[in-house]
Formats: structure tokens, sequence, C-alpha cells
């Protein structure tokens, strides 16, 4: 470095947030704080830095000579969790960040915008400048599951959780898709969690809101309607991975889409589903004559 204020030298990073439907940078919009990881070319925890984005879009970090892998989570609230990382110590495989949730591992809470970026092999020289976009991707996912057809009771119910209060009908999602990777990969040893929805009722029609993790093809998330019988037992009549379910539309992509409406309509005698719309969208339905879908 020949100046004084290292401003000739190091690694100055980037942000921006451009995937999403409208492909133009968010990030001021979307992320008010930074959290950046630094691990050495042996996978090895460095330091923690933090970033306001009040003070910009870019990040000067005067790192010693060497390659180096950066991880920025963006807008980390008391929601989440992440592994102790001891510097010079903890690996990066052993980097986990995971969505609160209670002892029976349901999530009662709906956390809050969350966002990812990762850059790898920065190589940092003794003389010069790296320079690095970090370009965001969302972490979070909200579901608007809209049942209609089914006999649900006709008085109005205000917003609140647990199960839809006044029926006999529950809607659940479940998934182990609650823990990551620094790297965003899901987490092998994820546990299996029960998100519990926000519902409202008004007429014959039932909603349900969903603050989701981040979601991945085929990766066992589901989406689960029940009706409680008249002896207590819940029987499903509806059961379906969320992915395909989404994925019903041709135009969703997981990786840029977060913001969901599935609209799904029953047979009020039956139970047998009708038809699915997602984001507008209306696909077939293959009934296997039980009231469920095959698939």
């Amino acid at each position: 470095c020949m100046k004084e204020d290292y401003s000739d030298c190091g690694l100055y990073l980037k942000f921006r947030y451009t995937n999403h439907p409208e492909q133009t940078d968010w990030f001021a919009e979307k992320i008010e704080t930074v959290d950046l990881f630094i691990f050495n070319e042996e996978g090895i925890f460095q330091e923690q830095w933090n970033h306001s984005a009040s003070q910009g879009n870019e990040l000067h970090l005067n790192l010693e000579k060497g390659a180096y892998t950066v991880v920025a989570w963006g807008n980390l609230s008391d929601d989440f969790k992440y592994t102790s990382l001891q510097p010079g110590v903890t690996t990066f495989d052993k980097a986990i960040l995971s969505l609160k949730r209670d002892e029976q591992n349901t999530v009662t809470i709906h956390p809050q915008p969350l966002y990812h970026a990762i850059a790898r092999n920065l190589d940092i020289k003794k003389i010069g400048i790296q320079r690095s976009i970090l370009d965001f991707s969302h972490n979070i996912n909200h579901i608007e599951v809209n049942v209609e057809g089914l006999p649900i009771n006709e008085a109005r119910t205000p917003n609140r959780t647990a199960t839809a209060p006044g029926t006999q009908f529950t809607i659940l999602v479940t998934g182990n898709n609650g823990d990551y990777k620094f790297d965003n990969s899901h987490w092998e040893k994820a546990s299996q969690l029960q998100y519990t929805p926000v519902y409202k009722q008004t007429g014959k029609n039932l909603t349900a809101n969903f603050t989701l993790m981040r979601l991945s093809q085929n990766d066992g998330t589901r989406l689960i309607v029940q009706h409680t019988e008249s002896n207590g037992t819940k029987r499903t009549i509806y059961d379906e991975e969320l992915s395909i379910l989404l994925h019903s539309n041709p135009q969703i992509d997981l990786d840029i889409y977060s913001e969901f409406q599935v609209n799904l309509k029953f047979d009020d005698l039956t139970y047998a589903l009708i038809s699915i719309t997602v984001n507008g969208w209306e696909s077939t339905v293959n009934d296997d004559g039980q009231g469920g879908v095959i698939g």
C-alpha cells in the first residue's frame, strides 16, 4: 500500500439487490444492515464486519494478503441465530444460521426479511485493489393461501395465529428449511419445522398467511389442509410439496420471486380439489378420487 489511509489496497465491496422480478437495484430500499463474515482460503473464520446501508452501498476492507470468502447476511434480526464463530477456530462448514422456533419445532414468529450474498476466492494482493460485487438474494417468502368452497363458518374472524378459529379446518406448512449453511445451502441436519399462519376468515373463504424461509426445488416443504372429524381426528384433504405447487405457474422462479398467492378451490360436499391458482395462473387438478391430489 502506498497511501497512509490504505485506500489504494485491500478489498472494495459493492452491494446490490437485483434478484427479484423487477431486476433493478433495490439495495437501498430493502436492506438496512449488512453483517459480513470473512473466511480465509482454508475456510477458517477470521473476522466479522457490520455495515449500515445508510452509509452507502460500498465498503472498504483492509485485509491482509491472501484468498478469502466473504459471506453477507442482510437485515439479520432477533428472529434468527447463528453459530458462535471463533476467529482462527470455526470452519466454514460449521457456520449455521437458523430461524428461531419453540421446543416443539413450531415456528410461531413471522420473521423479518433476510438476504444473503457470497463472494468466493477473493485474492487480496499486497499492493493493489480487489473489487467485488455482492448481489443479494432473498431468504424469506410470503405466501397467502386462500381456501374456497369448504363449509367454513361464515362469521368474520379477526386475524390471529394457531388453528383457524371457529372452523374445522387447519392449514399448515411443514419443512426442514429453517437452517442454512453460510453458502445458503440447506443444512443436512436441519429439523422438521411446522409453520403457523395468521388466519383471516371472511364469509366462506379462509385465508392463511405464511412467512417461510428460503424455498428450493424438491426441498420437501409441504402445504397441508386438514379437516377435523367429529371424533376429533384430523383428515388430510390436501397435501402437496410446495415447490411443485408453486411451479404449476411456469413463470415462477423461486430464486427471484418471494411473494406468492395460492388459491385452492374445493367441492363443498366431497372436499375434492377443483382448481389451483398460483399468482394468477390456473392449473389442472388431478383428483385421486379421495378428495386429494396425486403428486
